[in-house]
C-alpha cells in the first residue's frame, strides 16, 4: 500500500500511537499536543538554542516515513534541524539534508523524501540557530507506510484508541469486590473500561479516574485482565499514568480459556516515563511472543503499588496470530523472572 498521511500514525489524534519526548527543549503547555494536532494554542517552545536539542517520535514499531508536515500559528522560523532515524533510540542515522524548521503556518518537510528504511524512532535533531517562542505549535503529520494486521503494531485493531465497547477489562477480587484498582477518592469497583477508552481522566467523580487501592498495597496474587474480541499476539504494552512513579514487579500472562494462564516473557516494574516528564512506559517483557491469546493479564508478582499516579490508559502492540492447540496452556502460576519489563 502506498505511503500516505492517512495511514495509521500519520495524522489526527495519536496520543497513544506516537509517543513524543524532548531533550534540551522546554515547552509551554503539553508536549504531547504535537501528536494530537491541537489547534487551540496549548503548546509552544519556550525558546532556546537548538544545538544539543532533539524532539523524538516513537511509532512503537519500524515504519517508513518519507515526508512530514509541521503546523504552527504564524510563519516564524526555528533555526536549522536534521531528521534522523533509529531502531534503538540510541544510534541515529541522518535522513536527507538539514533544513530550516517553520517559516510558514504549514511547512511540508521534503528532506525525508527518498527514505526507504523503516525506523521505529524518528528524531528532529537541533543543529544551529534557536527556536522561537512566538508561534503556537499546532501539530505534526507524517507520510507513512501502511501497517499489516499480521505484524505487531499499536495501530492494529484493539491496540489503541477507544476500545471500551470491545475489550472487557476486569480485576482480581476479594469477597466479591475488586482488590487492586479503585476509582479516585477511594471508590471501590470502578469502571475498568477506563483503561481502554482513549482518554486521560483526572476528574473527582470517583469513577472518572483510576488509581491503585492504597499506597502500600501488596500486588502479589492480584491482576488486571483484558479480554479481547479474538486471540491476538501481543509483544509489547504501553502503560500511561500521570507521574513517573515506578512500582512493584508484574508478569504478563496469556490464556485462551480465561482459567489456565501462561507466563509470557520476563517480569518487571510498572512506571517511569519515556519522556522523563509524563508517565508512559513500555512493558518489553513479552518481546518475541508469537502466540495468540484472547485473555491477557498483568499479574502482580511482588512489591507494593503506589497511590500517587492516576492510571490513564493501556495500549497494546498487537497482531493477528495462531492460538495454541487445546491442552497447551500453562499452569496459571505467576513466576518471578529476571526484571527487564516495564522500562522508561
Amino acid at each position: 500500500m502506498a505511503q500516505a498521511y492517512t495511514n495509521s500514525g500519520g495524522q489526527g489524534f495519536r496520543r497513544y500511537l506516537v509517543l513524543v519526548k524532548a531533550a534540551g527543549i522546554t515547552f509551554g503547555g503539553a508536549l504531547r499536543f504535537i501528536v494530537e494536532q491541537d489547534t487551540s494554542g496549548l503548546s509552544w517552545w519556550n525558546g532556546q538554542s537548538n544545538s544539543g536539542t532533539s524532539l523524538t517520535f516513537d511509532f512503537g514499531s519500524a515504519r517508513i516515513v518519507d515526508e512530514a508536515k509541521w503546523s504552527q500559528s504564524n510563519g516564524t522560523s526555528h533555526g536549522t534541524w536534521q531528521w534522523q532515524g533509529s531502531n534503538d533510540d540510541s544510534s541515529y542515522t541522518n535522513i536527507g539534508s538539514t533544513f530550516t524548521l517553520g517559516g510558514s503556518t504549514l511547512q511540508t518537510q521534503t528532506t525525508l523524501n527518498g527514505n526507504t528504511t523503516p525506523y521505529r524512532f524518528y528524531r528532529l535533531n537541533g543543529v544551529s540557530g534557536s527556536a522561537s517562542s512566538s508561534p503556537y505549535l499546532q501539530g505534526i503529520q507524517f507520510q507513512i507506510n501502511a501497517i499489516s494486521a499480521s505484524v505487531p503494531d499499536y495501530g492494529n485493531p484493539e491496540g489503541a484508541g477507544d476500545r471500551s465497547a470491545i475489550i472487557t477489562v476486569t480485576q482480581s477480587q476479594t469477597s466479591g469486590s475488586g482488590n487492586l484498582i479503585y476509582g479516585r477518592s477511594g471508590i471501590a469497583n470502578p469502571i475498568m473500561s477506563l483503561f481502554v477508552d482513549n482518554l486521560n481522566r483526572v476528574d473527582g467523580s470517583g469513577t472518572g479516574a483510576l488509581e491503585f487501592e492504597s499506597a502500600h498495597l501488596a500486588v502479589s496474587g492480584k491482576w488486571i485482565q483484558f479480554l479481547f474480541s479474538q486471540a491476538y499476539v501481543i509483544d509489547q504494552i504501553r502503560w500511561f499514568q500521570d507521574t513517573l512513579d515506578s512500582y512493584a514487579v508484574w508478569q504478563l500472562q496469556g490464556s485462551n480459556d480465561g482459567s489456565s494462564f501462561t507466563n509470557i516473557g520476563s517480569s518487571g516494574a510498572i512506571g517511569g516515563g519515556f519522556d522523563s516528564a509524563y508517565g508512559y512506559s513500555f512493558f518489553d517483557g513479552p518481546n518475541g511472543n508469537t502466540t495468540a491469546y484472547q485473555y491477557y493479564r498483568i499479574a502482580g508478582v511482588s512489591g507494593n503499588a503506589s497511590v500517587n499516579p492516576f492510571l490513564f490508559e493501556v495500549a497494546f502492540r498487537i497482531a493477528t496470530g495462531t492460538a495454541p492447540p487445546s491442552g497447551a496452556l500453562g499452569s496459571g502460576l505467576v513466576g518471578v523472572n529476571p526484571i527487564r519489563g516495564f522500562v522508561a
